[in-house]
C-alpha cells in the first residue's frame, strides 16, 4: 500500500515560497515524507535531484518500503541522486559556488528535456561535523531563496536532522519561507528574508 500523498508541494503560486525546511527526528519519518515529496515530483513530470549521503540502491530500497519505486526514473534520467559530501564538500570545503551553478543547470536541463520543472531535495546532515560552514551555508540558503524568485518552477526542500539542532535554531529556519511542520506544509514564521 503506497503512503505517499499525505504532503503537497503544488498549489503555491506565491513567489518564493518553493524552499522548504524539513527537520526530522527519524529515518523512517525522512524517509515516508521524502518518498511523498518525490512521488509528487514524479507524477507531475518534475525533474527529480535529490543528495544524499545513501547509495542508489539503499535510497531506492527506503523509498520501496514507502510505496515509492523510483527505478525506472533513475534508468531513464527522470531521477537523480548524488552524495551529500561530494556535491558539498568537495575537496573537504562548502564549495556553494558551485553548488548555486549546478541548480542553475539543473533548471536548464528540466526545461530543455521538457520537463515541468525541477524538485530538489537536500541532505544537510554534513552540517553537524563541519561548523566552520554555518555562514556560507546561510548565504547559499538565501541565494537558493533568490533563485526560486526567477524560476517558478524550480522547488527546493532542505532536510535537516535534529542533531544539527545550533544550526537549525540559528539559520536553517530562517532562510526558509516554509517549513513542514505537523504533517503538512506552513509559512515558516521564523523566516527571514536577506535583502
Amino acid at each position: 500500500m503506497s503512503d505517499t500523498s499525505t504532503y503537497s508541494m503544488a498549489g503555491d503560486t506565491e513567489v518564493n515560497r518553493n524552499h522548504t525546511v524539513f527537520v526530522y527526528k527519524t529515518k523512517a519519518e525522512r524517509h515516508k515524507f521524502l518518498a511523498a515529496y518525490f512521488a509528487e515530483g514524479l507524477a507531475t513530470n518534475q525533474l527529480c535531484i535529490f543528495v544524499s549521503p545513501g547509495t542508489t540502491n539503499q535510497i531506492m530500497y527506503d523509498f520501496q518500503r514507502y510505496g515509492l519505486d523510483i527505478s525506472e526514473a533513475v534508468k531513464r534520467g527522470a531521477f537523480r541522486i548524488y552524495d551529500m559530501k561530494e556535491t558539498y564538500l568537495p575537496h573537504g570545503e562548502f564549495a556553494a559556488e558551485f553548488m548555486v551553478q549546478n541548480v542553475k543547470q539543473f533548471i536548464i536541463d528540466a526545461r530543455k528535456a521538457g520537463y515541468a520543472g525541477l524538485y530538489t531535495a537536500g541532505e544537510m546532515s554534513w552540517m553537524y561535523d563541519n561548523p566552520r560552514f554555518w555562514h556560507k551555508a546561510a548565504r547559499y540558503e538565501a541565494e537558493i531563496d533568490e533563485l526560486l524568485k526567477h524560476h517558478r518552477t524550480f522547488t527546493a526542500l532542505c532536510i535537516y536532522p535534529t542533531t544539527t539542532a545550533p544550526f537549525i535554531e540559528d539559520i536553517a529556519l530562517k532562510t526558509h519561507p516554509r517549513r513542514v511542520f505537523m504533517g503538512g506544509i506552513k509559512a515558516n514564521e521564523d523566516y527571514v528574508e536577506v535583502v
